[in-house]
């Protein structure tokens, strides 16, 4: 396929020099009939011959100054059908060299599929060879198994639907003042957190601590089970591994040294190493689940914790600012009344002194 490839490199640049080729050979065609045309008509005129039986001068040099165009255009001619030929040969090896290049990727696309079905029947085979020899603990393997990945992909689900990585801070601050711009399943908890502050005399703390209830202890308990599992599962093979032992053991004591007791021996070693084999593989891809899936869940309850104290801080700041400008409204109408009383005050004292 390599070199099926590299040669159409070749063939498509003389196909583009034959087109380059046939294409300059059309512009000196039209210019030689062009040249042809004007030297017909440039072409003195001549007198009457006085001699009949001479030769007609005209025609002699219409013959000439014919001739001349004429050649040259036949002979662009021939060179431009000779251009063209190259032209659809290049055309044609080119179309061929497609053809074995698609032929050549299509033969590497089944061999590859065969290649790989075969690879699956072989790990079939294999797998199933594994699971018959490991004995009673695979089942429990393969259940801790199912229960990791079941576990995983729910806590994985739940955490992309937050979308907390893709919400900016100012996004969420603006609605801390803005509910109706709230959208999405942090917008809903924010909901949550306002609908508990305006209940009663709770605090913005009352409302996220009913938000963790509901939102983060899910988490945290999918996480404790996940983690609960992967810690049980090489602990299963490893007691797959102490009974196939001591099946070893058994067959040696008890048999009397034939094939079935070679085949006993056989069996309860393949037991041992299968079912350790299977714990580890179980447990280490199980265990870096965990960690990812325990680093997202880190990361949405520090954004709890953040969302919170931004909240109160806003909240306490939009309190002091209120209590600001109703300290500041007050001492006007405290500054108001005051002055009202000494100019009443006034007054009443310029009114009694003309009595007096």
């Amino acid at each position: 396929m390599t070199s099926t490839l590299q040669s159409t490199g070749p063939q498509q640049d003389a196909a583009d020099g034959g087109l380059d080729a046939a294409a300059g050979i059309a512009v000196d065609v039209r210019a030689s009939l062009d040249e042809g045309r004007e030297d017909g008509l440039d072409a003195p005129a001549t007198d009457a011959p006085a001699d009949l039986g001479t030769a007609d001068p005209i025609a002699a040099d219409g013959a000439v100054a014919g001739d001349r165009p004429a050649s040259a255009a036949e002979s662009a001619l021939e060179d431009f059908s000779g251009a063209s030929v190259d032209v659809v040969g290049s055309a044609d090896a080119t179309t061929e060299s497609a053809s074995g290049f698609w032929d050549a990727a299509a033969a590497w696309v089944s061999d590859a599929w065969a290649a790989s079905g075969t690879y699956v029947a072989e790990t079939w085979t294999s797998g199933i060879d594994i699971w018959t020899k490991g004995g009673w603990a695979m089942v429990p393997l393969a259940l801790i198994s199912l229960f990791i990945f079941f576990v995983g992909i729910g806590v994985q689900r739940r955490l992309g639907r937050l979308a907390i990585g893709g919400l900016s801070d100012a996004t969420w601050r603006r609605w801390i003042h803005e509910p109706d711009a709230r959208e999405g399943i942090v917008g809903t908890m924010f909901d949550h957190v306002s609908d508990v502050t305006r209940t009663g005399n709770a605090t913005i703390h009352d409302g996220f601590d009913e938000l963790r209830i509901a939102e983060v202890e899910p988490f945290e308990r999918d996480l404790k089970l996940m983690s609960t599992a992967v810690g049980a599962a090489p602990l299963v093979g490893l007691l797959g591994t102490v009974t196939g032992m001591l099946a070893t053991f058994r067959a040696l004591g008890e048999g009397s040294g034939g094939d079935q007791t070679m085949s006993a021996i056989a069996s309860g070693i393949s037991e041992a190493l299968y079912t350790t084999e299977t714990g580890l593989i179980v447990a280490l891809p199980g265990l870096f689940f965990h960690y990812f899936l325990s680093r997202r869940f880190e990361r949405f309850r520090d954004f709890l914790v953040h969302a919170e104290a931004a909240w109160s801080k806003e909240t306490l700041e939009a309190e002091l600012d209120r209590e600001e400008r109703s300290n500041k409204e007050r001492m006007r109408t405290l500054v108001a009344m005051e002055l009202k009383r000494r100019v009443l005050a006034r007054i009443g004292t310029a009114g009694a002194a003309p009595q007096a």
